[in-house]
């Protein structure tokens, strides 16, 4: 028996993202960099064969139009209240919380992250850091505390979400907060979307290395 087989899609992810002209603004990425890495996490979300639905929410729907997923406008305040708002469209079943911030995601990883959760009430998959959190998972029945902000994985942890035992190499970690996150997911592998708007950035970062040399 194959694992789609195995394990029919029938998983429901929610997955928080800021409007791309105001998200990831430490970056300084700009509008069309930031755009295509939430369309990356998202379509590759989508694409996964665990996946039944995905439910992006967000603080502005103009730029969605590219998405595979249903878009929700988010109403309360902050990361956790824009959480809140797509689990409340979320029917019975198993849910997951993915973080928008991971353009490398490969459906087989988040595949095995999945199968994984079916055996795990509650868990969780830290980043590459070991402090924030990328994904939280829930079966039925068992209901979603989402703590995400600073030191995310402790709070988590503390409030019973169980860590899911994924290799360290997984692209589900390769969350981007720094260009040097950008950098590490473009080596592992983007979508053609996102290298060509990264493309005149890492040029005008090589001819600044050419410069000082």
């Amino acid at each position: 028996m194959d694992d789609a087989a195995m394990f029919p899609p029938d998983w429901t992810v929610v997955i928080p993202i800021r409007q791309p002209s105001t998200g990831k603004r430490r970056l300084g990425l700009g509008l069309r960099v930031n755009q295509a890495i939430a369309e990356a996490t998202v379509n590759a979300v989508a694409q996964t064969s665990t996946v039944r639905r995905v439910i992006v929410v967000t603080d502005s729907v103009t730029w969605t139009e590219r998405l595979l997923a249903r878009v929700v406008l988010q109403r309360r305040e902050g990361l956790n209240g824009a959480i809140l708002d797509g689990l409340d469209q979320t029917e019975p079943g198993n849910t997951a919380i993915l973080t928008g911030d991971l353009p490398a995601l490969r459906t087989a990883d988040l595949t095995e992250a999945l199968q994984l959760a079916s055996e795990t009430p509650r868990g969780m998959v830290t980043d590459r850091h070991g402090a924030g959190t990328v994904l939280l998972t829930a079966l039925e029945r068992c209901g979603h505390r989402p703590l995400f902000g600073e030191n995310s994985a402790y709070a988590h942890s503390r409030s019973g979400y169980q860590h899911l035992p994924l290799h360290d190499g997984t692209s589900l970690r390769l969350d981007v907060d720094t260009l040097h996150d950008l950098q590490d997911a473009i080596s592992l592998g983007v979508p053609p979307t996102l290298q060509r708007a990264i493309a005149p950035i890492m040029q005008v970062g090589n001819q600044l290395e050419r410069s000082q040399t």
